[in-house]
């Protein structure tokens, strides 16, 4: 999933990655997917999400 934020309401939405890629077909490297937001229908674009990486302590130690 693709999470999109409005630039007006800041509200979020999710789509799935194929429907990202439908959109974007004709589109340039440099282009963005602006999709209109289902709750003010203004613009919203793709959030970007920091990675999150996950690891526990001891985890390389032998039990």
């Amino acid at each position: 999933m693709v999470i999109f934020k409005c630039i007006d309401c800041n509200k979020t939405d999710e789509d799935p990655e194929y429907i990202i890629g439908e959109f974007s077909v004709d589109f340039k490297k440099s282009e963005e997917v602006e999709i209109h937001c289902p709750h003010c229908n203004s613009i919203t674009k793709e959030q970007e999400i920091p990675q999150v990486i996950n690891f526990h302590l001891g985890c390389d130690k032998a039990r």
